[in-house]
């Protein structure tokens, strides 16, 4: 049996996909004014927008403006969805171009959701950090090197 939470973040991640990265409104909804985003951008990357820690609702919406502003969503969409107690991890799959750079990288995704009284209180990306490297043009992969 599928959960309410897991149903309304299902439908979030559609919405999501479907707007190609533009309306996050469901996901938004689905947290709490205290929620934590952390990217695996963090452990490598921690100076970029996308790296840091967003503490906060607010923070959340700077998140994903940050997102909006530098990144078209090329492709995106969801291949599992597992809840586990007070958990839910999203598996699938993603491409983005960087507005700035206009290059692109698509990969796995994993995204870990924990939820404490029917609110999101954390979430972690993980996602090609190399991939993204090179999206942003921070490093040029051997056989592509200028």
């Amino acid at each position: 049996m599928t959960s309410p939470i897991k149903q309304r973040l299902a439908a979030a991640y559609a919405a999501w996909h479907d707007s190609r990265g533009k309306t996050p409104m469901l996901l938004f909804e689905l947290m709490a004014e205290h929620i934590e985003i952390r990217s695996i951008l963090g452990a490598s990357l921690s100076d970029h927008d996308l790296g840091r820690v967003y503490s906060g609702r607010a923070a959340a919406i700077e998140y994903y403006t940050a997102i909006a502003e530098g990144w078209e969503m090329i492709s995106g969409g969801t291949e599992a969805l597992v809840e586990e107690g007070d958990r839910i991890v999203w598996v699938g799959r993603v491409g983005w171009r960087n507005h700035k750079t206009l290059r692109s990288f698509e990969c796995p995704k994993v995204d870990v959701w924990a939820f404490a009284d029917g609110k999101a209180i954390s979430y972690l990306e993980m996602l090609d950090s190399y991939g993204f490297a090179h999206a942003i043009g921070l490093i040029d992969p051997p056989d592509q090197a200028d």
